[in-house]
């Protein structure tokens, strides 16, 4: 949902109703959780149903569907509305089971809810972003809490990373 608001720039209140529609109407409590499912189109949200309904008459599943705006169920063309979803991984029931939450330089952070409760991870490390961020700040540089944790340095860098890429640029 972060990235549909940050990404799609679509208002929270928007996503809300839009789950709320694909709960009631189609009976998906998690609209955007399965692969493939979401998709964006001209400031709307669009979903993919692969279940079979009889909503639409003897129309048959999967099909592309409009969830928010003015033009609620509407069928859409997949060819113009799929968002290539680089950054989820699926599990074998084609429900996201983890997002990379950034990359740089090959280094990837993390978030799934079977590790940590879901806060974010350096991959290729045992210790969340928090707390690599806190070591940070109490040892007061990258060397010293690189050290402290026993960890390389290029971990708790791509951390550093992370926390700037979430503040966001900075006002001048």
């Amino acid at each position: 949902i972060r990235a549909i608001r940050l990404e799609h720039k679509i208002p929270l209140q928007q996503i809300r109703a839009a789950i709320n529609h694909a709960k009631k109407r189609y009976g998906l409590d998690w609209p955007f959780a399965a692969k493939h499912q979401t998709f964006f189109f001209d400031g709307d949200i669009h979903i993919k149903i692969n279940k079979e309904s009889d909503l639409f008459g003897s129309s048959s599943f999967p099909m592309q569907v409009q969830i928010s705006g003015k033009e609620k169920d509407q069928t859409t063309m997949k060819e113009v509305t799929e968002l290539y979803m680089k950054n989820l991984t699926f599990d074998e029931e084609d429900l996201a089971d983890k997002y990379c939450a950034f990359e740089r330089d090959g280094r990837k952070i993390f978030m799934d809810p079977q590790y940590h409760f879901g806060q974010p991870f350096v991959a290729g490390c045992d210790y969340t972003v928090p707390a690599l961020l806190a070591a940070y700040q109490t040892e007061g540089s990258v060397v010293a809490a690189a050290r402290a944790l026993a960890v390389r340095e290029e971990l708790l860098e791509t951390a550093l990373w992370y926390d700037d890429y979430l503040k966001g640029p900075v006002a001048a």
